[in-house]
């Protein structure tokens, strides 16, 4: 270990990238009808991995209308949900300025084929029946991710 030098054509391939977008009350209001795409699918070959994500929610005059255990959710593509949703009840309907931190939950999740995540973005969603509706405030999402090779 003595002579090992730092060689920087070494580093590992997968280095933690930071994402953020500040939502605005519009986006918020059309969330279910126009999910956003936060990540860019990144290539044949490749997947997005999730380490962590955050949602600050910074009130505005009135809260948003939310349904009781609605979720923001991030989706693989338009289809796959995965574990780092957060309820929008508690969030967005805040009368102050909230934060919420989305992890996985490693012992409850079930497995997945990384082929069937390749090659997608990551995008936000909502899943109540009807869309937000009233609020003014805006949201911070931020996600710490890196971009994996399928095989």
């Amino acid at each position: 270990m003595g002579n090992t030098k730092f060689n920087p054509n070494q580093l590992p391939d997968t280095i933690p990238q930071p994402f953020s977008i500040t939502l605005t009350p519009t986006q918020i209001k059309t969330l279910r009808a126009s999910p956003i795409t936060l990540i860019s699918a990144p290539g044949v070959g490749f997947v997005i991995r999730i380490l962590a994500a955050n949602y600050t929610y910074i009130a505005g005059t009135t809260p948003y209308t939310v349904g009781s255990n609605k979720k923001l959710q991030l989706f693989y593509g338009s289809s796959e949900p995965f574990d780092y949703s957060v309820l929008a009840d508690g969030l967005l309907n805040a009368a102050d300025s909230t934060f919420i931190y989305a992890g996985i939950d490693f012992a409850s999740g079930t497995p997945t084929l990384l082929s069937s995540l390749e090659n997608l973005p990551i995008v936000l969603h909502q899943n109540d029946s009807v869309e937000f509706a009233d609020g003014d405030g805006t949201c911070k999402v931020t996600i710490n991710y890196t971009i994996d090779p399928v095989s």
